[in-house]
């Protein structure tokens, strides 16, 4: 039996780290190297060298800096997570010749169109928050011809703070609630987007020449909605009576702005990686279950 290749996981505290690492445990065969923020600061140079080494196999960088309207009084904090700590993590990939996975966000297009973002297409990122994630992607891509970038959008898991649950909180505690319903996008449920990442893992670490198949995907769960519907659903899968109220972005204002729509096209990480997509209602139905 082979010896199993270790997966050096970054941020294994949030959302997609915790689930990547659940998920490795299991797999035959990977081991889950993982760190928090305390074992391996990711923003430091002598911190990812002394624990990234000949010993793994590969780098998935879960850690960042997600707090978007924060981002725009946070400056440094935001651009030492999202921007230099990316690009430092590549650079080390590419000294020891390991792959290097990224996630990325869908609020780096924002470019004004409304029809299924491509990852050919323009970036066009406005708020401190996608802007540090464009130059953190463009960045590790520059250092690094082996890196993937991931661009995710409306991430959501059982655990943690994210739309799904701060929206079972809310129509538990109100008779009505009232959310936008002219953004458009995907929601994109975390275990969905780790059994993605591990069939990449799969292809990459078997793949003859990997510069081949790295570069930019998009990735999120199927099917385009505002996050009106989003919580509608929620609502009705809840069987709450919460009343839920569509209201339009400006009756909102928020410090950082967000994209109008960012609904990804997903041919090229279907063609490359024949990677299922499952439809968004389908994987919503399965958080609310658990």
């Amino acid at each position: 039996m082979h010896s199993k290749k270790n997966i050096l996981i970054t941020g294994a505290n949030g959302q997609v780290g915790r689930e990547l690492v659940n998920q490795l445990i299991l797999n035959e065969l990977y081991t889950p190297v993982s760190f928090f923020r305390a074992g391996l600061d990711v923003t430091n140079e002598l911190s990812i060298h002394s624990k990234i080494d000949s010993s793994v196999s590969l780098v998935v960088n879960c850690a960042a800096y997600t707090a978007v309207d924060l981002a725009q009084t946070e400056i440094q904090q935001n651009w030492m997570m999202n921007a230099i700590a990316p690009k430092q993590l590549a650079k080390r990939c590419h000294a020891l010749n390991i792959p290097f996975i990224h996630y990325s966000s869908d609020y780096v297009y924002d470019n004004g169109t409304s029809s299924p973002l491509k990852e050919t297409d323009p970036c066009n990122p406005k708020g401190e928050y996608a802007k540090a994630k464009f130059a953190g992607e463009q960045a590790a891509l520059y250092y690094h011809d082996q890196t993937i970038i991931l661009r995710t959008s409306w991430v959501y898991s059982k655990q943690g703070n994210n739309f799904v649950n701060t929206i079972k909180k809310l129509i538990a505690e109100k008779p009505e609630l009232h959310v936008v319903h002219d953004q458009i996008g995907s929601p994109t449920y975390t275990p969905d987007l780790v059994n993605a990442t591990i069939q990449m893992i799969d292809l990459i670490l078997n793949h003859q020449d990997r510069k081949d198949i790295s570069g930019i995907y998009n990735y999120s769960n199927k099917g385009a909605i505002s996050w009106y519907d989003f919580a509608k659903e929620i609502a009705s899968l809840t069987h709450s009576p919460c009343t839920i109220n569509p209201v339009p972005t400006d009756a909102f204002p928020r410090p950082a702005p967000r994209p109008a729509y960012s609904v990804m096209d997903l041919t090229k990480i279907q063609n490359t990686f024949g990677i299922q997509l499952i439809d968004w209602e389908k994987s919503l139905q399965s958080c609310l279950d658990g």
